[in-house]
């Protein structure tokens, strides 16, 4: 892929069949082709921030018992040769996680529904070659914890696993990414250590 007018990728597969004449019967050919649809790849990226994603670092890191550290959880999506369209990410909150219901940038499609803990993120379209040729689609929210005295020496997960899900718009499959659960031992913070994300008395 060199520019974005490069998408909707296809090759034609030509097979061709003769049979050997005979007296009766003149020489058979059968000839087919067929035309095959290369599916887009969505890419999902998910990380989690104390300092970085678009907010200051605020509370204490490492987490300590009895007081509220707030973590940016920030998503982008990458998309190679089609558009996709009706792209949404979904993640859970653990019953300890608080939503803070701050949302970078302001104008992204992002809920949060109390009942089930649930975000999601409503993209809608990804075009093609986001992430490579031109901008990825990204947000940032924020959320919080109160370590308990269970917690002491402890990594505090953050969020369950995020899958974005969504349709190519040129072959009409249904497309996946599913990345792995967030936690205060993988943060993405410059220079982090795993030890500071083990909660202290």
């Amino acid at each position: 892929m060199k520019t974005t007018q490069d998408q909707n990728l296809s090759f034609t597969i030509v097979s061709e069949l003769t049979g050997e004449k005979t007296r009766s019967v003149g020489e058979a050919r059968v000839k087919s082709q067929v035309e095959v649809k290369i599916n887009s790849q969505l890419t999902l990226q998910n990380r989690a921030f104390w300092q970085g994603g678009g907010f200051p670092g605020q509370g204490p890191l490492p987490p300590e018992v009895g007081k509220r550290t707030f973590f940016t959880i920030s998503w982008q999506l990458a998309n190679f040769a089609n558009d996709v369209d009706g792209v949404t990410v979904v993640t859970k909150l653990p019953p300890n996680i608080r939503w803070e219901g701050v949302i970078s940038p302001a104008a992204a499609k992002v809920s949060f529904v109390p009942e089930t803990s649930e975000i999601k993120w409503d993209v809608g379209r990804v075009r093609a070659s986001a992430g490579f040729l031109r901008p990825a689609q990204s947000v940032a929210f924020r959320i919080s914890v109160i370590p308990s005295a269970s917690d002491v020496a402890k990594i505090i997960q953050l969020t369950t696993e995020a899958k974005a899900r969504g349709t190519d718009t040129f072959t009409q499959k249904t497309l996946e990414s599913q990345t792995d659960s967030r936690d205060t031992g993988t943060l993405s913070d410059v220079g982090f250590l795993f030890e500071r994300g083990v909660v202290r008395p």
